[in-house]
């Protein structure tokens, strides 16, 4: 799984508004969209690298 910045709409995707930004987004990512979970994407730059970051607020422990 992996995260793309992306300005066509495929037929498989779902599109929702957060914050005034069109996400799409496919059903790989669905059942975190659908659990009704809050999810946060932030672009992060550590000294391990730069890139987006997905908490869906699941524990990885």
């Amino acid at each position: 799984m992996g995260l793309a910045l992306d300005e066509s709409e495929n037929t498989k995707d779902t599109v929702i508004i957060a914050n005034e930004i069109p996400v799409m987004y496919d059903s790989d990512i669905a059942r975190f969209m659908d659990a009704g979970t809050n999810i946060t994407i932030d672009f992060v730059d550590t000294p391990y690298g730069a890139g987006f970051m997905v908490d869906t607020g699941a524990s990885c422990g």
